[in-house]
């Protein structure tokens, strides 16, 4: 009784900003006195409280939701630590919507109303959870979400997990394409880019596993049991490296689109023909600066890498690859040089230099107009 009344609460808390928002406080009043509360909560469902997997989260839950009729679902988490919906989260959910219904589910301290509005464009369902769990935990929420509506069933055919660390420099159809095409020719589980870091595993970032196979209890369980981690170290550890681990030790029949090894050696065989294998020369060094030096010897000493970083900008221009890590323009883990062509580049914001990234990249490749450049900054 406690938690329906909390969820009553937030829920007419919601209606009041969002009636502020668009203009319609007075239809709000009206629906008030015209129909009485029965019909102002109509919408909250009292089987939404089966999917909550504590009472704390319980309490910190809100659900905006409108039925799913697509049979392919994708579950995007997302977090902003200044809760704010980025422009370039909006791109990506309108080249998923081209081909998923999709569950958006943030862990924002916040969601304002006006972000609301303009996610219920692009979204089936919108899910503000509490901070907790990192991305697993949001995907976790989510899977509960479908399993509670009787969505995860013979006939959804696939769920495709993903997150907002990556910018999408231009459309990415062609990706979600050859996805659903490699679950139709019978692969359970199909990743972007495969790593060695720590131990060999699918980066989580971007992978869709078929309803199929998330219906195995192998899987229930795996989703079942992701609990909080005091770093996100143990949520690599334990989940990202864990699902590799599982879908191994089941055989279940999984693929990579960009597979590291291919990609490492495209990489050097296209440095040895550029430069040759002697690194005495006076020009190894000045060309290899384009590629990262640092990387290249990692790579020849068999040191893993992490493949979204090291690789970006190779993937770009030698893959046809449309993202790129946000962590290239924030935290920078692998001290990636950017190449000199984008490093006189002075910006405020290291978000404006990934943008400004991606439109100098369309021109390298020929594209007129950025996905970039139609989004309006807000």
């Amino acid at each position: 009784m406690e938690i329906i009344l909390w969820n009553k609460i937030n829920y007419l808390k919601r209606r009041i900003k969002l009636a502020y928002y668009t203009g319609s406080l007075k239809d709000l009043i009206r629906d008030i006195l015209n129909y009485g509360s029965n019909k102002l909560f109509s919408s909250i469902n009292n089987s939404q409280e089966l999917f909550y997997t504590s009472t704390n989260e319980r309490r910190q839950t809100e659900i905006i939701e409108s039925p799913i009729t697509n049979t392919k679902i994708c579950l995007f988490a997302s977090y902003s630590k200044e809760s704010v919906l980025e422009s370039y989260i909006i791109h990506l959910l309108i080249e998923l919507k081209k081909h998923y219904d999709i569950v958006f589910i943030t862990s924002s301290n916040e969601l304002r109303a006006s972000d609301i509005i303009i996610l219920k464009q692009y979204v089936k369902v919108i899910i503000h959870r509490s901070n907790e769990g990192y991305d697993f935990g949001s995907w976790r929420t989510g899977l509960n979400y479908l399993k509670t509506k009787k969505l995860l069933n013979e006939d959804c055919h696939s769920v495709l997990f993903m997150n907002d660390s990556i910018y999408a420099y231009r459309s990415f159809e062609n990706i979600l394409h050859h996805t659903i095409h490699k679950h139709n020719e019978g692969f359970e589980v199909i990743g972007l880019l495969d790593s060695y870091e720590l131990n060999e595993h699918i980066q989580s970032f971007y992978y869709s596993v078929s309803a199929s196979c998330l219906l195995q209890e192998s899987m229930l369980n795996f989703f079942d049991n992701i609990t909080n981690q005091s770093s996100k170290r143990k949520i690599i550890e334990s989940y990202e490296i864990g699902f590799s681990k599982l879908i191994k030790k089941k055989k279940y029949k999984w693929i990579v689109l960009f597979p590291f090894t291919e990609i490492k050696s495209r990489f050097l065989k296209t440095l040895h023909d550029q430069i040759g294998t002697d690194i005495s020369s006076s020009e190894y060094y000045h060309i290899l600066d384009e590629y990262n030096p640092n990387i290249y010897l990692k790579l020849l000493s068999g040191l893993p890498i992490n493949p979204s970083h090291a690789f970006s900008y190779f993937l770009v221009y030698n893959y046809d690859y449309p993202f790129l890590k946000k962590e290239l323009a924030t935290i920078n883990p692998m001290s990636i040089k950017i190449p000199s062509k984008y490093r006189s580049m002075k910006l405020e914001r290291k978000r404006e230099m990934c943008y400004a990234i991606t439109r100098s990249i369309n021109d390298h490749i020929g594209l007129s107009e950025s996905p970039v450049d139609q989004i309006i900054e807000r």
